[in-house]
């Protein structure tokens, strides 16, 4: 499996153009907009076949949050992985 800093050090460069140096479990996520979130969250999803709630990504205030969360998942055993429809994801795009 893929370490999941890298994972989001990876989808975080795809998306804002950071550097993945400057992308450390303290980056903090809040200057980032609701669709560059949005993205780094289906990203996640989609490599780890997970289902992040969006309640959980609406509180993700550093890389740290989102490690952990997905840590969580993985460990729970019970994920039932569903990707949530686009017209589910249209509110992150257009809040």
């Amino acid at each position: 499996m893929r370490d999941i800093l890298s994972v989001i050090q990876e989808l975080l460069c795809q998306s804002c153009g950071l550097s993945p140096d400057a992308i450390t479990p303290h980056t903090d996520l809040r200057p980032l907009s609701c669709r560059e979130l949005a993205n780094l969250a289906m990203g996640c999803e989609k490599v780890f076949r997970i289902t992040l709630q969006d309640e959980w990504v609406a509180d993700f205030t550093c890389v740290a949050d989102v490690i952990l969360c997905i840590e969580r998942e993985l460990s729970d055993g019970q994920n039932t992985y569903a990707p949530p429809s686009d017209e589910k994801r249209d509110a992150w795009y257009y809040p």
